[in-house]
């Protein structure tokens, strides 16, 4: 078998489950599958990166990189998944921490709740779509006051953008006021882009308003979450603010498809299917299957360049500072449970994009909130190699730098200011009234113009 076949087991058993899967659904009956795969043989090409693979279980062991459970009870559990940007391929895997074995609970195939970290999916990059598509149309956006606040339609531009001004206030829904900033204090004035980087949910929730929970589920859908609950008939689901805009969702999203879903946003907003093998063969070199990723177009090209931009700010200026690397730009979001029972960060280099989930399996509140997640992501993403190769796309033509020094896609950037006049001093005389104009001095200076603001 070539290097990176399944010759090792490392908690890599979910390529064989996948390959079971695919033979059953393709060529053969279960009973023929289980004869084949165990009496014949087959070599399985798997999408691994056994470096990648290495560190993350390595890392995984160590006991000062997780946190502990509030009282003492209970074990703290993680799962991570690394997808390569533009395949979809499944490059590293790891469900749990310390256990050994195949027939072991998957954490990274198994949902949990988002908290945070679900709102570029759900409300930042749909709300930026969502203004791009009304500019080609040749509309601007249609704003509304939802009653839920003071802020209502006013001040947010002709489109929501990252300038776009989001005051953070108490709001109302429901005859209930909701919901809460983790600081249980209001900010006031913020932006598009000072409202994700320091995660304020009230910012989230009006954006997510303004959008509309249908927009934003199809969004949510397309960037390849099967989780999400759509289906308004059942009791329980997910097309409500708290779903969408906080993460408090039904079932939740696994690490795999988060992992999948964030590889969109450095690769132009194309979505990859993942794959965790690339071709499987019989004992003669025939081949059976072959791994091949499905795309879905989910955001302009425009619209994903601008949210990788935002995301990388979230690392540089915002609450994600420990999810820094070393020698390369990284962008993502972080995630916390108001309880604490689940903490995430998930984010992207050029090449690779990596979930982390913390949590437990009986739902244990943690004495840490997302910064031990951000910290061991920034950890094992700064060991594995291929991580840092590769350069982020280059700027689309649809987008550009305004005034303020923002990015915008065409069309959708606010006007700039005009300058306030300037002040014109009272010329001095040198003689009495009825003097000559060239007796007279020049003004003492020009006043600087004003600053220029949004």
């Amino acid at each position: 078998m070539k290097e990176d076949s399944i010759t090792r087991r490392n908690l890599w058993f979910f390529p064989l489950g996948t390959v079971g899967r695919d033979m059953v659904y393709n060529l053969i009956t279960s009973f023929l599958m289980l004869f084949v795969l165990y009496t014949k043989g087959l070599n399985i090409y798997t999408t691994m990166d056994s470096q990648a693979q290495k560190v993350i279980t390595e890392q995984f062991k160590k006991k000062k990189n997780f946190p502990s459970t509030t009282n003492g009870k209970g074990t703290v559990e993680s799962a991570m998944v690394v997808t390569e940007v533009g395949t979809g391929e499944v490059k590293a895997m790891v469900g749990t921490r310390n256990a050994s074995g195949q027939m072991l609970f998957n954490r990274a195939t198994n949902p949990r709740q988002p908290g945070s970290s679900i709102k570029p999916l759900s409300v930042y990059a749909p709300a930026l779509q969502k203004s791009f598509e009304y500019q080609e149309d040749g509309e601007t956006f249609k704003f509304k006051n939802t009653g839920y606040d003071s802020q209502g339609a006013s001040g947010w531009g002709s489109y929501i953008t990252v300038s776009s001004k989001v005051v953070d206030e108490r709001m109302k829904v429901n005859g209930q006021y909701w919901p809460n900033n983790v600081t249980r204090t209001f900010s006031g004035y913020n932006t598009f882009r000072t409202a994700i980087q320091k995660s304020i949910n009230t910012c989230a929730v009006k954006i997510l308003a303004q959008i509309g929970v249908e927009y934003s589920m199809d969004t949510l859908k397309r960037f390849g979450i099967t989780t999400a609950v759509d289906d308004t008939s059942q009791a329980t689901n997910d097309m409500n603010l708290a779903a969408l805009g906080l993460g408090a969702m039904s079932y939740g999203i696994s690490p795999l498809e988060m992992s999948t879903a964030y590889a969109a946003f450095p690769n132009g907003g194309v979505v990859n299917t993942p794959i965790c093998y690339t071709k499987v063969e019989d004992s003669s070199g025939r081949t059976l299957l072959e791994g091949k990723s499905q795309t879905t177009k989910v955001l302009d090209e425009g619209v994903a360049w601008i949210m990788v931009d935002v995301l990388k700010s979230v690392v540089t200026n915002g609450i994600a500072r420990d999810a820094k690397v070393d020698g390369i730009d990284v962008g993502g979001k972080t995630g916390t449970t108001d309880d604490r029972f689940d903490i995430w960060f998930n984010g992207f280099t050029p090449t690779y994009s990596i979930a982390l989930w913390i949590g437990t399996d009986d739902n244990v509140q943690m004495d840490s909130a997302s910064e031990k997640a951000a910290q061991l992501w920034s950890k094992i993403v700064g060991k594995i190699d291929r991580a840092k190769d590769g350069e982020y796309k280059s700027m689309p033509d649809n987008v550009f730098r305004a005034w303020n020094g923002e990015y915008y896609t065409d069309g959708t950037a606010p006007p700039e200011p005009e300058p306030e006049p300037e002040e014109e001093e009272e010329e001095s005389k040198e003689g009495e009234e009825g003097a000559k104009p060239d007796d007279k001095k020049p003004a003492s200076g020009d006043a600087a113009a004003a600053e220029k603001k949004e």
